[in-house]
């Protein structure tokens, strides 16, 4: 859902004060938004889905999928950063950058759950969700 903790910038580092408790285990893994890592082989890319809401703010679609699917095409995460979509302006490089395709393109912090299978049109991505 949409009630989550957010900071200002889009990109978010990893916030292990929340989880106090966890932080002591080994197994727990706090990570960034954006966030990409490997599983057996399997690239998996994934955001908390303000990059798709402020898309969705300043351009037609007709589902949320639709915009998933042209950042993919774009090879961007956040085309509206720093513009409209809050995050530090870097001049050097652009971290949203699509450089490796994934496996799995997911999003989170949507109003329903969808998926697309976009192996036709790019097919090193399996599914995105």
């Amino acid at each position: 859902g949409q009630i989550i903790l957010r900071l200002f910038s889009f990109v978010q580092p990893p916030i292990t004060c929340l989880f106090p408790r966890s932080t002591l285990y080994n197994t727990f893994r706090s990570c960034r938004n954006p966030h990409s890592f490997d599983v057996d082989n399997i690239r998996f890319l994934g955001t908390y889905g303000k990059n798709i809401n402020d898309l969705d703010k300043y351009s037609e679609a007709k589902s949320n999928l639709d915009f998933f699917e042209r950042t993919l095409k774009w090879s961007h995460l956040a085309p509206t950063a720093p513009n409209t979509l809050s995050c530090y302006p870097f001049t050097d490089c652009d971290l949203f950058m699509i450089a490796t395709c994934p496996h799995v393109f997911f999003i989170g912090s949507q109003d329903k759950y969808d998926n697309r299978s976009v192996k036709e049109q790019y097919p090193c991505i399996n599914i995105i969700i």
